[in-house]
């Protein structure tokens, strides 16, 4: 179900929100570098040629590769997306709608974030040929985009009850969980080809450990002070889990355990582990009343985006629109 609201979304972002990155300086008028015309508006084929070399990238990462021939049709979906933009664009300009520097800065430093240092930021950028000011401008209008879809056609949106039941009952499939477990975890590290005093020196210490929580010493308390893993700032929280998500030892001891249950060691190919079930629940269907909001969503992003895909194409037939580009 979660795997559904995601792709929903992605779509609706795709559609509404691939807004052209033409810098606010740009020229007004059309030139020989010009591809379309939106209401006087240029989109150069710069802006064409990075806008196909952003959507090789984000198909490549989902394992998709475009061939030689397949290059023209997405020249063309592009395009048209560019348009749509651009269309979009100067609707919500006409509504009046705006986005500070402040909301345009946070995002920037959500969108930084994402790369593990300032070095590899910089490199990915100067490789796709990017700058912070084109990408701000580019952040600065797919957010007064969204504002205007948010603002302009979710209030005009409803999902009754009987909608989102129906969807349910239909579609019973999607609500099958299997079983999961919520443990904890305290790790020594050892390699599995570590020498055997080294492996006997990591098996000493998580009895130790072990020994502790037996005489009633608090759990997440040890994990923090002595666990190696990345879960020790989280007292050793793994949350909930289903088969097929962690190392087969570790997950067949874990699968075991009662709730409640502390095992004895389990060695793995990261070392040597004590596991604390936490909770555990069985495979089964997820009730309708726990399903209903995010049905809901579901339904009101695929009434969202069937309303904004309608009012693209009213708008394209009145709309100034040249391609100079087949």
């Amino acid at each position: 179900m979660k795997t559904l609201i995601r792709s929903t979304l992605m779509c609706c972002v795709c559609l509404f929100l691939w807004v052209s990155i033409l810098p606010a300086a740009a020229a007004e008028k059309a030139s020989e570098d010009t591809v379309a015309m939106v209401e006087g508006t240029p989109i150069t084929r710069e802006m064409l040629d990075r806008g196909v070399e952003q959507r090789r990238a984000q198909m490549a990462a989902q394992g998709q590769q475009i061939g030689p021939n397949q290059v023209s049709e997405l020249e063309k979906r592009v395009l048209e997306e560019l348009i749509t933009g651009e269309i979009l664009y100067l609707e919500s300009v006409k509504k009046g709608i705006t986005v500070t520097d402040t909301e345009v800065n946070d995002q920037w430093t959500r969108f930084k974030s994402q790369f593990p240092d300032k070095e590899t930021f910089d490199r990915e950028l100067k490789t796709r040929g990017l700058s912070e000011s084109i990408i701000k401008e580019q952040m600065r209008r797919r957010m007064q985009v969204q504002k205007y879809v948010t603002s302009e056609f979710i209030p005009k949106i409803s999902v009754p009850d009987t909608e989102i039941r129906a969807f349910y009952d239909e579609n019973k499939q999607l609500f099958q969980e299997p079983e999961t477990v919520k443990a904890s975890h305290i790790l020594i590290k050892v390699d599995t080809d570590a020498k055997e005093e080294a492996d006997a020196e990591a098996f000493k210490r998580i009895q130790v450990l072990k020994k502790k929580l037996d005489a009633g010493e608090d759990f997440a308390a040890l994990a923090k002070a002595e666990s190696e893993g990345p879960s020790s700032v989280r007292g050793g929280s793994l949350g909930y889990f289903r088969r097929g998500q962690m190392v087969k030892p570790f997950e067949n001891k874990a699968f075991s355990l009662k709730k409640g249950e502390i095992s004895d060691p389990v060695r793995t190919r990261f070392g040597y582990h004590l596991i604390l079930v936490e909770d555990k629940k069985p495979a089964g269907t997820i009730p309708y009343e726990e399903s209903k909001d995010r049905i809901r969503q579901v339904l009101t992003q695929q009434k969202l985006q069937q309303t904004v895909l309608a009012h693209i194409e009213s708008a394209k037939e009145t709309a100034k629109i040249e391609r100079m580009v087949k």
